[in-house]
């Protein structure tokens, strides 16, 4: 089975409409009433589950709640019913195009050699670039964005692609869910912006990562739209 999936948090103006598809469409939220717009709008509704901070960890929950489920519920496939073989996560501020390609499409370009799929990202190039957009935007602190940073240098990290994770397209193999739990082992204990620690769990873990044709912002799939959080 296949799913498409995105989360919410707080109040939102109006969830973006459903991607047409032929899969199940999940939108996890804490908020009863942007769930019951994303039902309306007919997306399946999933009300984030306070039990799923066992697996942030005490000593983060309170910050991750704070800041956004999206960084555990992207960064980790965390439905974890083993019929699921391929999954679509998108940032809760893409709407699919109506008249273009269906986001079906790009389950097709992940398999168990290739297990995920991303775009490049448009404007940053490496970890470093990141860290000053972080900054810039007030996200988190370079007192602790540096130090991760470094470690990871020191190990020796590579990179020749900045991938962007509003999309990111999943088949579920061992060494795509081993990727996906090193990255988590990193958000956990690390900065909570997920783009900080994905160039290292990309790395270590070797995986290859099919780049998606375009960027977030001009592809054929869906474009960006920003939703109103409280």
């Amino acid at each position: 089975m296949n799913i498409i999936y995105t989360a919410i948090i707080g109040e939102s103006d109006n969830p973006a409409p459903v991607p047409r598809s032929a899969y199940p469409c999940f939108l996890i939220s804490d908020s009863d009433q942007t769930l019951a717009k994303a039902e309306a709008e007919g997306w399946v509704p999933v009300k984030w589950s306070h039990d799923w901070i066992k697996e942030i960890g005490a000593r983060k929950a309170a910050r991750f709640l704070k800041i956004d489920i999206a960084a555990l519920v992207g960064v980790i496939p965390h439905c974890k019913d083993r019929a699921i073989r391929r999954s679509i996560w998108i940032d809760g501020s893409i709407t699919a195009n109506k008249n273009g390609r269906s986001l079906d499409d790009l389950f097709m370009l992940v398999c168990e050699d290739v297990p995920v799929a991303m775009h490049k990202h448009a404007f940053v190039s490496d970890l470093a670039g990141e860290i000053c957009a972080v900054v810039e935007g007030q996200k988190d602190q370079l007192k602790g964005l540096l130090p991760q940073a470094e470690k990871y240098w020191r190990a020796g990290m590579q990179q020749t692609t900045h991938f962007e994770t509003s999309c990111i397209v999943r088949y579920h193999a061992p060494e795509c869910l081993g990727l996906c739990a090193r990255w988590w082992e990193e958000v956990r204990h690390g900065s909570p912006r997920d783009q900080i620690s994905l160039p290292w769990a990309i790395f270590a873990s070797k995986v290859k990562i099919h780049p998606l044709a375009g960027t977030v912002y001009e592809n054929d799939y869906f474009s960006i739209r920003w939703h109103l959080r409280s």
